[in-house]
């Protein structure tokens, strides 16, 4: 921690030693059980330090592993690369000739190996955040009492459609809604597995089935007939329309509701 502290690669902050030791650590454990004597209190013959061996598995797991909750907490490619390199001065002060050479070349690699898994760490948080957000946030809107509307935006995932489709269903249930309107006029691209698996499962339902009107807005033409097979399946009742305002008058039709001017 002291060599990580002075370390000049890292951005200059404070830093939580605990925190930091705790996750060097891991990579310090690694690393010791590789050169550890096995149960039967025997040394591994021809030991060497070369990316991607066999034994050196763990060891480059843990750094994966290291570096990607690093990246996940906020931390960057220059913070994780001086706690790899400052842990590499460490190791190699006991070091001398080859062996120093071999192991400063391999912490290198490490360093490497680090900075492509906290991108790869980071890449994952945000896809996850940016999943959490678009499912909280995906409109689920009760035109009326008795009419619950779920609004699709961008490029929800199974589990997003799943959650969307998952409070339709309970808006159904609960209201005991003869119809219900599905837009998808948000959603870019054409419709997907995730998304076409997710709306069976809601067709599907016995509460859905036969039962309720689901209006389909914003359906890409060439779409229409896989929507139609999975209503098939489904035994759903399905009508497409174009435009928001139809779907929500067609729908009060459906539940006996009228649409009157207050004079």
């Amino acid at each position: 921690m002291d060599r990580y502290e002075a370390s000049l690669l890292r951005l200059p902050k404070a830093v939580d030693r605990a925190s930091m030791a705790s996750s060097v650590e891991v990579i310090v454990e690694s690393l010791a059980n590789v050169v550890a004597p096995d149960r039967d209190g025997h040394l591994l013959e021809n030991l060497t330090f070369r990316p991607g061996a066999n034994h050196l598995r763990e060891v480059e797991k843990a750094v994966s592993f290291v570096a990607a909750s690093l990246g996940a907490g906020g931390f960057t490619c220059f913070d994780v690369c001086g706690l790899i390199f400052a842990l590499r001065d460490v190791l190699c002060d006991h070091l001398e000739g080859p062996a120093d050479t071999e192991m400063r070349a391999y912490m290198e690699w490490l360093a490497v190996l680090a900075g492509d898994s906290l991108a790869t760490g980071r890449e994952q948080s945000a896809l996850e955040r940016w999943h959490n957000e678009l499912d909280e946030g995906t409109p689920l809107v009760m035109v009326t009492p008795e009419l619950p509307a779920a609004l699709f935006v961008c490029k929800p995932d199974s589990r997003v459609a799943a959650g969307v489709l998952g409070r339709l269903l309970l808006s159904v249930v609960r209201t005991g809604a003869k119809a219900a309107i599905i837009d998808v006029s948000g959603i870019s691209g054409r419709l997907e597995v995730a998304f076409a698996d997710a709306l069976e499962r809601f067709l599907s339902h016995a509460k859905v089935a036969g039962k309720v009107t689901i209006f389909a807005r914003g359906v890409h033409s060439n779409d229409v007939s896989s929507w139609e097979t999975i209503a098939g399946r489904s035994g759903a009742k399905i009508v497409f329309e174009e435009y928001f305002d139809v779907c929500v008058a067609e729908s009060l039709k459906v539940g006996n509701w009228r649409l009157l001017r207050s004079s």
